[in-house]
């Protein structure tokens, strides 16, 4: 999550035009193969049209689960769990890991902090 209270920004950083990236890591049931990522690139038709990943990568496989990383340039509301589950893997649990070149790394669920001088500055040219 990004908080701002600059309402230009926002609508930079959110709308789909200015194809902002977002990357998932999803942990999902069943076995992930390479056919079932090559859709998700491809585009997966959902009720609202098609939603295509930029980018989808098998993490790991166990015998009941798989982990992905995905990552979208629209922001549908639940798309990658309905994403996930038209191609017959359900999420079991689903994280945000990066938001327009912000990641989430050293933080745990529920911590927070501020962004960098140059993490604003990439932000504020972010999509134009």
């Amino acid at each position: 999550m990004l908080l701002t209270n600059d309402g230009e920004l926002a609508h930079r950083l959110t709308h789909p035009s200015h194809k902002i990236i977002k990357g998932y890591q999803a942990k999902v049931i069943g076995i992930v193969d390479d056919r079932k990522l090559k859709n998700l690139l491809k585009g997966i038709q959902l009720d609202d049209g098609i939603s295509r990943a930029t980018t989808a990568k098998l993490l790991y496989r166990k015998a009941d689960h798989s982990e992905i990383y995905l990552e979208l340039t629209t922001g549908k509301k639940r798309q990658v769990k309905r994403m996930l589950a038209a191609i017959g893997h359900p999420v079991i649990s689903l994280r945000r890991m990066i938001f327009a070149g912000i990641n989430t790394e050293g933080l745990s669920s529920g911590q927070w902090r501020h962004l960098s001088t140059n993490e604003v500055k990439r932000l504020r040219s972010a999509g134009r």
